[in-house]
């Protein structure tokens, strides 16, 4: 599985939480269901602040806790994509995207 993930607030994951840190979701914000669903080997792709898809990262781990869930990985590509464009290509769905922009609350989505 694909996820899209928001960081264009450019949280910085690695000094939070360590090495290899890309991306974090609390239970009550949007995507987390799609995140629980997350395995090792799945692909994340991350909006960065200037609204670009830059890297797209391999999980190599998973951490959940009562707080939420924090994914791990390596980046296999940097795609430098402005993220409707990979919108639009993967055909990408969520109640929290339109006309393939993001919408206020969009954190992430799985896709194929």
């Amino acid at each position: 599985m694909n996820y899209l993930v928001n960081n264009k607030g450019n949280r910085d994951h690695i000094a939070i939480y360590g090495e290899g840190a890309i991306f974090d979701l609390e239970p009550h914000q949007h995507g987390y269901v799609a995140l629980e669903q997350a395995k090792i080997g799945d692909s994340v792709f991350v909006i960065n602040k200037k609204r670009i898809v830059e890297f797209k990262y391999e999980i190599t781990a998973i951490k959940t806790s009562t707080k939420g869930i924090v994914l791990f990985g390596n980046q296999v590509a940097n795609p430098n994509v402005f993220y409707p464009l990979l919108i639009e290509d993967k055909n990408i769905q969520s109640p929290k995207i339109k006309n393939h922009m993001m919408l206020r609350g969009f954190n992430a989505v799985a896709f194929s």
